[in-house]
């Protein structure tokens, strides 16, 4: 009963911990049919494949509406906390529709498709970069650090000295948003003389300078927020095993086993670097237990096997490291236990005497807690990238004895040096709240 209420709690204090995950934010939608939509979104995730869109007419979120590359033509929103907005299209490429993010805008588009693709066997978001022109039916030509002067050159060969300024490598592949918010302004400007720049102010700009788009589609965070701190709780389940010295506990007829399953409720807060390896650290609150049989003698007459059971809850912390590749990971670290809460009971009987009652003959009490602990486990992301949960599974190597013995003969010194100690592998879950 105490377990079934423990988890309970986990699950209500995670559920109070998520509100304003799925965050709506205003759009303005044009389908492929022509139809132009002013409503809400939930907001994209720039990091993540884009599959398709969840549309609501109302905040409300009554009657949602989906989209995909197919059936949408483009889509203009404001991202949450800021004031311009960003936009993505549909783009038709090898006889399948995506969505692209639309880095610069204008007569000349540069659009990012993001897709998880199979490389050496994993999963990796990989980016695409494409051309298109904006006027034009043409199809949109991918641009890589291969091809991008030869593809580049055709789009902008009419801006001569942007040309020239090309092929002289001024402009290489990781400058190609530059070059082509230059042949923008060209273009708005007017097509003034071939020389034209910016910044010597040769030309009279058009009242109507076009689309633009201030800001462009966020970088992933590991090249944005090289270093991030994000909150975190978990909750586990485990199957403990005892370890002890067969030898010597079987001389003295002891048997140990585990009572049941143990528990781990976790909250603390992570370091982030580069989004790959997070230094985790926090408050728990562990349960650990013992169960051990054996025989004892009721005035020195009459034989009984008792058995004694060990439910312990620690207060406790934790410290790990892990390492992040793709959806996978893996790491270790130490975690502590003190101060235990601790119920103790012994019952047996044979044909005279029933014992139920708390206490112990063999213990003095229990050892705080110090474990070695190594996991593994994979990420998912929610779409919006506000949290990530982490299914994981868990192994706890002790270093201490689980419980400080009297000597149950005299002849017997050193029993506690014995090893007694729990080993137990958890499965549990960690849910990441990303502050941005």
């Amino acid at each position: 009963m105490i377990l079934g209420r423990n988890i309970q709690l986990i699950f209500v204090l995670l559920i109070g911990m998520l509100p304003n995950i799925w965050a709506q934010v205003p759009a303005t939608l044009y389908s492929s049919k022509g139809e132009i939509l002013t409503g809400y979104i939930d907001e994209p995730n720039p990091n993540q494949g884009l599959k398709q869109i969840v549309f609501y007419s109302n905040i409300d979120k009554e009657n949602p509406q989906k989209f995909y590359p197919r059936t949408l033509q483009y889509l203009r929103y404001i991202p949450q906390g800021q004031t311009d907005s960003l936009s993505l299209r549909s783009l038709r490429i090898d006889d399948s529709f995506k969505f692209g993010w639309i880095a610069e805008n204008g007569f000349l588009q540069l659009i990012e498709v993001a897709e998880k693709e199979k490389v050496n066997g994993k999963s990796e978001l990989i980016t695409r970069y494409y051309l298109l022109d904006s006027a034009a039916t043409e199809v949109p030509e991918e641009i890589s650090a291969g091809n991008f002067r030869r593809v580049a050159g055709r789009k902008i060969k009419a801006y001569v000295r942007l040309y020239k300024d090309l092929n002289a490598k001024v402009y290489e592949f990781e400058q190609r948003e530059q070059l082509v918010a230059e042949y923008n302004r060209w273009i708005r400007a007017g097509k003034p003389a071939s020389s034209w720049t910016e910044e010597n102010g040769n030309y009279t700009l058009k009242t109507d300078l076009g689309p633009q788009i201030k800001a462009k589609k966020p970088e992933p965070s590991s090249t944005n927020a090289p270093l991030k701190i994000n909150l975190e709780t978990g909750a586990y389940l485990g199957l403990g095993l005892i370890q002890y010295d067969e030898f010597i506990f079987n001389q003295l007829g002891m048997r140990f086993s585990n009572p049941g399953p143990g528990y781990q409720i976790q909250l603390g807060a992570n370091l982030e670097l580069q989004e790959r390896i997070l230094i985790r650290a926090g408050l728990n609150i562990s349960a650990k237990g013992l169960r051990v049989n054996y025989s004892a003698e009721i005035d020195s007459v009459l034989p009984i096997q008792l058995t004694e059971t060990w439910n312990m809850t620690y207060l406790g912390g934790y410290t790990l490291v892990e390492y992040h590749q793709n959806d996978f990971f893996f790491g270790g670290g130490l975690d502590f236990s003190f101060h235990p809460f601790l119920k103790q009971r012994i019952t047996g009987e044979n044909e005279q005497v029933k014992i139920d009652e708390e206490g112990s003959l063999l213990f003095e009490g229990p050892v705080n807690q110090f474990d070695i602990v190594l996991s593994t486990g994979f990420t998912m992301k929610d779409p919006q990238g506000k949290f990530r949960i982490k299914p994981l599974l868990t192994y706890h190597l002790p270093v201490q004895n689980l419980l400080r013995f009297y000597d149950p003969l005299q002849s017997i010194t050193g029993l506690n040096q014995y090893p007694l100690a729990g080993i137990s592998f958890r499965l549990g879950v960690v849910v990441d709240f990303l502050i941005k």
